[in-house]
């Protein structure tokens, strides 16, 4: 092959390789159901859209601005230890209810574009766990 279409056949697949990975780098919410100001419970989708971000390894969630309603029915579940919540009376089980969970992911800022994240009920509203360099 001569040395001029080696030289074509590289850059078509370093284009490739690039486009593949920079259309990782991002993740709409509004692609995992995010839907803002519908009033209705998006606990899920966001954890959809944060697992989506974890599997990819992308750097940035990007949320359209309005308001999204979090209720503890489809929250993610976990227990957690947390200083200066409940007693042990008021409330014995440590399973919390977390709106936004970010668990063992790296390297990723979530953009709200000024929307307003509304908790309902008994809530952790985040909880990062192992993770680091993480941005709200």
């Amino acid at each position: 092959m001569s040395s001029p279409k080696l030289y074509t056949l590289f850059f078509f697949f370093f284009l490739l390789s690039t486009q593949a990975s920079f259309s990782q780098e991002t993740i709409f919410a509004k692609d995992y159901g995010l839907i803002p100001n519908s009033f209705v419970d998006q606990s899920e989708n966001m954890q959809k859209a944060l697992e989506a971000c974890k599997k990819s390894s992308a750097k940035k969630l990007i949320l359209e601005k309005g308001r999204y309603d979090f209720f503890p029915i489809s929250a993610s579940k976990r227990i957690l230890f947390i200083s200066n919540t409940a007693s042990e009376v008021e409330w014995p089980d440590k399973t919390k209810h977390i709106g936004l969970l970010i668990e063992d992911q790296n390297n990723l800022t979530i953009e709200g574009n000024q929307s307003e994240f509304v908790f309902h009920g008994k809530m952790t509203p985040f909880a990062i766990i192992r993770s680091s360099n993480i941005r709200i």
